[in-house]
């Protein structure tokens, strides 16, 4: 099926998406990663400790998958870090200041 217009009707631009993650959680993504790094993690062995594909973690990373708290926190877990280090403002042990 051909895409056809009807006459004198403008053509739609194209949606523009929005960015759905916020500042925080942005925040929060990088700290995951900054946490694996600093633990001497690979993204497969991130993965293969949770029982999830390599692509899993590469897309939390990104920001292509969000995850729950419990997810959050079972990464915690593997890096050795406090929940709150990931979900804090802008001291890096997850408290303000």
């Amino acid at each position: 099926m051909k895409n056809r217009q009807v006459p004198d009707e403008e053509p739609k631009a194209p949606v523009t998406m929005k960015p759905i993650h916020t500042p925080e959680y942005k925040r929060m993504r990088e700290r995951l990663r900054e946490a694996r790094e600093a633990a001497g993690m690979t993204q497969e062995k991130v993965a293969e400790d949770l029982g999830k594909p390599q692509s899993f973690v590469s897309k939390v990373e990104t920001g292509e998958r969000r995850i729950d708290p419990t997810e959050l926190e079972k990464f915690a877990k593997l890096y050795g870090k406090p929940v709150t280090f990931f979900l804090g403002g802008e001291g890096r042990e997850g408290t303000k200041g």
